[in-house]
């Protein structure tokens, strides 16, 4: 490979039309309906099909004559000993990464300013877009196979532009999972974010009290206790002995509450079992003993 061949007067747009021209030689015309009929490779404006040639011929890389045309004489260029030359040496140096121009990715570069939801309906249009290129790349491949000398190399250029079709139909499809919105899900007593790409929604639980945000709406805690000393071994409770509201007596053994147990029952009901003996968590109420303790001992009430 020739490291350090550079040659100002060429630009990539020059190598495409000294190899577009190719051996039979072309106008400027036909190198524009080439281009525009691929469409895919259509990246120059459609006046430089024009000037490129004339350029290229007045530096001496073309030839150009004049030949009749259906309503005035038209120009083709062909290529030079110099064209020629300026082709093979380009060919013997390093290949780079041409910088890819994309309206696709553009589109995801402006998704924060301008929002997800329109973003996700305007990339799935692509789609129409890109099955007229599959038309398209179709036809080129049936005109390849009439050009022998070029019919392997062409084919082989259509293989890789179907390839990349490809890769855009799975891209729009991931973009769309991406930014489709998750559905919102509720637990009692609990704030939920979902999480996606930096952005998220918090919502409260519509079943949580919203003066008591950890408990469920329609349970209140009353004065009422359970006194659990005989199950737990200590002295039973004494009838004249009475906590303050939604307080437990610490001179007691244990108390609990006599809706307690009903709170425990229908956040049982309300969550799938798992395994876990249905035990639910209530922060700050020692959950896991009182639900073991409500749900398999005989309790007493006062």
């Amino acid at each position: 490979m020739d490291h350090t061949y550079v040659n100002r007067e060429l630009s990539l747009f020059s190598y495409e039309i000294l190899g577009l021209v190719g051996p039979n030689g072309a106008g400027a015309h036909d190198l524009l309906r080439m281009a525009q009929h691929g469409r895919i490779l259509d990246w120059a404006g459609e006046s430089q099909y024009y000037v490129e040639p004339k350029r290229l011929a007045k530096l001496g890389y073309l030839a150009a004559r004049k030949e009749p045309g259906k309503t005035r004489p038209r120009t083709v260029y062909t290529l030079t000993g110099k064209g020629r030359d300026a082709l093979g040496a380009w060919a013997r140096t390093t290949v780079r990464f041409t910088p890819v121009k994309s309206e696709l990715l553009l589109r995801l570069l402006v998704a924060d300013l301008v929002g997800e939801a329109v973003t996700r309906e305007s990339i799935g249009t692509i789609r129409d877009d890109i099955a007229d290129l599959y038309v398209r790349l179709t036809e080129s491949e049936a005109f390849a196979r009439t050009r022998p000398s070029r019919t392997k190399y062409l084919l082989l250029v259509f293989g890789f532009l179907r390839r990349l079709l490809d890769l855009h139909l799975e891209f729009v499809d991931d973009l769309e999972r991406e930014l489709t919105p998750l559905p919102a899900v509720a637990i009692p007593g609990r704030f939920l974010e979902h999480q996606r790409s930096g952005h998220g929604s918090r919502q409260r639980d519509p079943l949580v009290h919203p003066r008591h945000p950890e408990q469920p709406a329609g349970l209140r805690l009353s004065t009422h206790r359970v006194q659990a000393a005989a199950v737990l071994g200590g002295s039973p409770g004494r009838a004249d002995q009475h906590s303050k509201t939604g307080r437990v007596d610490e001179r007691d053994p244990v108390q609990v509450h006599d809706q307690r147990a009903a709170v425990v029952r229908q956040l049982v009901q309300a969550f799938p079992q798992r395994g876990d003996a249905g035990n639910v968590d209530l922060p700050g109420d020692r959950c896991d003993h009182d639900a073991a303790f409500v749900t398999n001992r005989d309790v007493q009430t006062h």
